[in-house]
């Protein structure tokens, strides 16, 4: 089909975006709402302002519920006079009998130009008829944990028809389900607002439903100080205050000064404070000191701390007293017990050498 006129035709809506070979259209005044996708070279003769009449009605109705009105996009729906529509739950409401409801039709492009058809709603008061209602959420709930009770956001809450005096309840999402809670939350989790209007003698009752999640907050935490490792140990040996552990305890201190190396922080109260991972903790490297070695009975070696220089017995020993110096580091009991073994051995030798020397 590429030529219509639906002047000629008991049509009241028309749909034309999956039409390729759609070229000419001539309307009348009797469409609710007309699509025409993204059509090129089109050539639109006669686009008259549509008329439609509902009927009779209530205080409200849900759009896409109105039969007459087809498949209707709630979506490309914007009411330019009397009344008003939520998009999220397609009802239109706020409009006085008598007078036309009004609104614009998102019809497609033509040539990439955007198509807008203008409808006017002509409709009567439905006896007996009760109109419908809405709660409608213009602010979200979502929050990051600070130790006070989310609060109702009335101010941030619309209420659509009945004007009956809504109640509220509070819940927990509870592993596949919910359980309903005595006060609003204040713990990190996921929750939800149910507000729940009743009936009055014009509407009917509704049920508004907001979903929302206290996140965990990020904990404040001291940097531990003064961490000291020795070269060739690794990060399990250093030992951290709670709350503090490293992320790969397996690490090796291998440069001597301060290096940086990654910890985790866990808080006490994990429920409402997040872990914090990738921390950078400075550690002073050290050089480990080192102890004495025996190579013999006649020379020890013997390594100051702090200082690589190399200290042997010969260098020490006073060869008239045949004592060693007390200027020596500390060492371990079998090296001490070595030194004194080879002073008693020399001076033993020394008075037998002045014996042999009387006797002559």
């Amino acid at each position: 089909m590429s030529y219509l006129d639906i002047a000629e035709n008991n049509i009241t809506y028309l749909d034309l975006s999956k039409n390729e070979k759609f070229r000419t259209l001539s309307t009348s005044n009797n469409l609710a709402w007309l699509d025409i996708g993204e059509k090129n070279g089109i050539s639109i003769y006669t686009l008259k302002n549509g008329r439609f009449s509902l009927g009779a009605i209530g205080n409200s109705f849900k759009i896409q519920e109105q039969t007459k009105l087809g498949n209707i996009d709630k979506n490309k729906v914007t009411i330019i006079e009397n009344g008003k529509i939520d998009q999220n739950t397609d009802i239109v409401y706020g409009y006085n009998f008598g007078e036309d409801i009004v609104y614009k039709y998102d019809c497609g492009t033509i040539n990439g130009k955007p198509l807008k058809y203008r409808v006017s709603l002509s409709f009567s008061k439905a006896a007996g008829v009760k109109g419908e209602s809405a709660v409608v959420f213009h602010k979200e709930l979502d929050k990051t944990h600070d130790g006070k009770a989310v609060e109702v956001p009335e101010n941030d809450i619309e209420f659509i028809g009945s004007q009956e005096i809504p109640e509220y309840s509070w819940w927990q999402k509870d592993g596949e389900g919910w359980k309903e809670l005595d006060k609003a939350p204040v713990q990190a989790g996921e929750y939800k607002l149910v507000v729940n209007v009743p009936s009055d003698d014009y509407y009917n009752g509704c049920q508004g439903v907001q979903d929302f999640i206290i996140s965990k907050a990020k904990p404040s935490y001291q940097l531990p100080k003064s961490l000291n490792g020795y070269i060739g140990d690794t990060l399990e040996d250093i030992q951290l205050p709670s709350g503090w552990k490293w992320q790969d305890i397996s690490q090796i201190i291998d440069k001597e000064g301060i290096q940086t190396y990654k910890a985790v922080y866990i808080p006490e109260d994990t429920l409402n404070y997040e872990t914090v991972y990738n921390i950078d903790l400075p550690i002073n490297g050290l050089i480990k000191k080192e102890t004495v070695d025996s190579d013999d009975n006649s020379h020890i070696n013997i390594t100051v701390e702090n200082d690589k220089s190399q200290l042997t017995s010969n260098d020490k020993k006073d060869t008239q007293n045949n004592v060693l110096s007390q200027d020596t580091v500390k060492t371990d009991d079998n090296s001490f017990g070595t030194i004194w073994v080879i002073g008693m051995v020399l001076s033993i030798a020394v008075i037998g050498i002045v014996v042999k020397c009387k006797k002559n």
